[in-house]
């Protein structure tokens, strides 16, 4: 039994070797992603700038996961669009129980979590983390 495992492990070795594939040191060799297209700029990083992307992002997940009726929103569709975050916490945004939540009903619940005190940041509660 012995002389098999052996055998076997020579074969992967050998294999792995006429492959090029050198696993010892994987994760030394990753590397750096490519560098950005000459003339990339990006936006400041400022709170209003932040809270737009973070509300564009929110309502295009919203229009993703509502479907055709882009303007009300299930907890089936919002786990069948891989949004479990917004199923698992339903029954909190759906306030007045009725089996659905709109954008804005999305959008106060995430702001209520927000660490910032809304009042800092005039209502827009986004923290930027650097």
């Amino acid at each position: 039994m012995r002389y098999r495992y052996s055998s076997l492990a020579m074969a992967f070795t050998i294999v792995f070797t006429l492959a090029g594939i050198d696993f010892s040191a994987a994760g030394e060799q990753l590397g750096f992603p490519p560098p950005d297209p000459p003339g990339t700029v990006y936006p400041e990083l400022n709170e209003a700038n932040v809270a737009r992307d973070v509300d564009t992002q929110l309502r295009q997940r919203f229009e993703i996961a509502a479907g055709r009726s882009n303007h009300l929103l299930t907890a089936a569709q919002a786990n069948a669009a891989g949004w479990g975050f917004i199923a698992d916490h339903f029954a909190e945004i759906d306030r007045d129980r009725d089996g659905y939540v709109n954008f804005g009903d999305i959008s106060d619940f995430m702001s209520a979590r927000s660490p910032v005190a809304k009042s800092k940041t005039k209502g827009k509660g986004v923290q930027i983390v650097e």
